[in-house]
């Protein structure tokens, strides 16, 4: 478990779209809608040639800093192993 540590899912998906796909798979975290991509510009996210950001995932350490940025494939088991090795990392984060 990652106590004290926050995951963000970052998307330009719709609120209502990241709602709905959030209930439909599960997920025991938030998602941010990023319509405007400003988050995506600023943490290097935002495919501009395509102007969308996938959906990236932010693990945030307990104190604060965003400690793992990845873009989230939830269909890839790999992507999970990475996920929780960076929430444990993120756990001793200062």
């Amino acid at each position: 478990g990652g106590k004290d540590v926050t995951l963000l899912g970052v998307s330009t998906d719709s609120a209502k779209d990241l709602y709905s796909w959030a209930a439909e798979a599960h997920f025991q975290f938030t998602f941010l809608a990023d319509p405007a991509g400003e988050a995506g510009r600023e943490y290097a996210t935002f495919n501009a040639a395509r102007n969308y950001e996938n959906r990236y995932v932010f693990v945030v350490a307990p104190s604060g800093k965003i400690s793992y940025v990845v873009s989230f494939n939830p269909s890839d088991a790999m992507a999970y192993e990475a996920l929780g090795k960076a929430i444990n990392d993120a756990k001793g984060m200062k």
